[in-house]
């Protein structure tokens, strides 16, 4: 349970870490190429440290018929929710954004429930709720009231409509993948791997065939031909922390204390984007932010010993 719940708030400050210089990046770049890139960093990371390992043999496992069809279904489906997260990054705030999409443990718990795939407690639901709850409190930035900026309704909501769109997409690919830890002799690089290789195939995919029916658009003939140095960085630094080290520390503690548990201890990840944002961009921190982290601490204990 202790290493479960360890190996979750790893996850929840890779993937905390990663919003701020992903936004910069989308400022300039489309969320497609973005995915990509970060999908590809990834899935070579993820391979070298399985050479390295001498873990090669793991993905003799996953091509049996349930293990890969499983694999493939949630790799499209986390490709999805990232194509749908990154628009809504790209054309909203970041805060907000992260608000919507950190609701996928809510959306686990409901299919849970309802599939009556795993016993969850009250008090897990409770802390699900309460985490949720602290998350929005603190991604409220302090200007977001202000008179002097002007905000796009209809953006506004548009990206909000997306992340949590994107979060009920990676909230069915998370259960199917708590599914195939199931099966004997799973490994959890390997699925990682394969996972996310589906994942930036249909991405790139997808990116084609949006190129080819745009083949006048001057924008998307930009992004063929070149990507700035420093973005190029940033993206791969996402993709290992994000999808590499993140994701893999997230799925061995699906394994070891569920996705119940799990989840919703990750469901931090705006949290450390907050603090982050503090050290690095000099942001303050309001009243509703400090109660945020109170109510997600008290969440996250109350997840933890149910």
């Amino acid at each position: 349970m202790f290493l479960g719940i360890i190996l979750s708030i790893l996850a929840a400050f890779c993937w905390g870490s990663t919003v701020i210089v992903v936004k910069v990046v989308l400022k300039e770049q489309s969320p497609l190429v973005s995915v990509i890139i970060r999908g590809f960093s990834a899935v070579c990371f993820l391979l070298i440290f399985i050479l390295a390992s001498g873990l090669i043999y793991s993905f003799r496992s996953l091509f049996q018929m349930n293990i890969s069809f499983l694999l493939i279904i949630g790799g499209l489906l986390n490709s999805l929710g990232e194509i749908l997260y990154f628009k809504a990054l790209k054309m909203g705030k970041a805060s907000i954004v992260q608000v919507a999409s950190s609701i996928t443990p809510i959306f686990i718990a409901t299919i849970l429930i309802i599939g009556d795939i795993e016993n969850i407690s009250i008090l897990t639901i409770i802390g699900t709720i309460t985490t949720v709850i602290g998350v929005g409190f603190v991604s409220q930035k302090n200007g977001y009231n202000d008179s002097k900026e002007e905000i796009n309704t209809k953006l506004y909501y548009t990206s909000i409509l997306l992340a949590i769109l994107g979060a009920l997409s990676w909230s069915i690919s998370l259960v199917m993948l708590n599914f195939v830890f199931e099966f004997p002799n799973i490994n959890t690089y390997s699925v990682t791997a394969f996972r996310f290789f589906v994942s930036t195939i249909f991405t790139t995919i997808v990116w084609l065939i949006f190129s080819i029916g745009n083949t006048n658009n001057n924008k998307i003939k930009r992004e063929r031909k070149s990507i700035s140095k420093r973005n190029f960085i940033f993206l791969v630094y996402a993709g290992i922390m994000a999808w590499g080290i993140g994701s893999v520390a997230y799925f061995e503690a699906i394994r070891l204390i569920g996705i119940s548990r799990a989840s919703p201890i990750t469901a931090i990840n705006p949290l450390i984007t907050v603090i982050l944002g503090i050290i690095i961009l000099k942001e303050n921190l309001n009243k509703y932010q400090i109660l945020g982290i109170i109510i997600i601490i008290i969440g996250t204990i109350i997840v933890s010993i149910s």
